[in-house]
């Protein structure tokens, strides 16, 4: 049996608390738009719980970086394991999504495309970790030759652009 390190718990746990703080908060803009002090609180408590989903990946990346996928056979064991326990169910709960655009005249392809996507909802996350899956290997390839630091100067090159 593995043993559970309580520091990543801990950390899981403050992440968990952060999203239920994101979602039943997520209106607060709302409460009362005349009053600066609503408008700053809002502001400044997202700040504050916006860590979850960053840490959320990064714990993600951490453990997978620890998964061995060194050869096909177990790179694809762990592919079909994952993406069953992770793709398929949120196939089953945007499903609800899908129908409710299609049926309200939302055009086809575009829904199918945002429902295989992850598109509807907060799914983006689902596929954020998919991509994890499924760029394992390389990633670890990368880590283990120094590409890291080029992972990184590209990563920083793509956020200068962007930003």
């Amino acid at each position: 049996m593995k043993e559970r390190n309580e520091y990543f718990d801990a950390l899981r746990g403050g992440a968990i608390i952060a999203v239920i703080a994101i979602h039943t908060t997520g209106n607060m803009e709302y409460l009362n738009v005349t009053s600066k002090f609503y408008f700053h609180f809002a502001v400044i408590w997202r700040q504050f719980i916006g860590f979850a989903v960053p840490l959320f990946l990064t714990l993600s990346g951490y453990f997978l970086s620890h998964k061995i996928v060194n050869t096909k056979e177990y790179y694809f064991t762990f592919i079909k394991k994952q993406i069953t326990r992770v793709y398929f169910p949120m196939l089953i709960w945007s499903l609800p999504y899908l129908l409710f655009f299609i049926y309200h005249g939302g055009h086809f392809g575009k829904s199918l495309l945002l429902y295989v996507f992850g598109g509807y909802s907060v799914f983006y996350f689902i596929i954020l970790i998919v991509q994890y899956y499924l760029l394992l290997p390389i990633l670890q390839q990368m880590a283990n030759k120094k590409g890291l630091t080029i992972a990184t100067l590209i990563s920083a090159l793509s956020l200068l652009l962007i930003f």
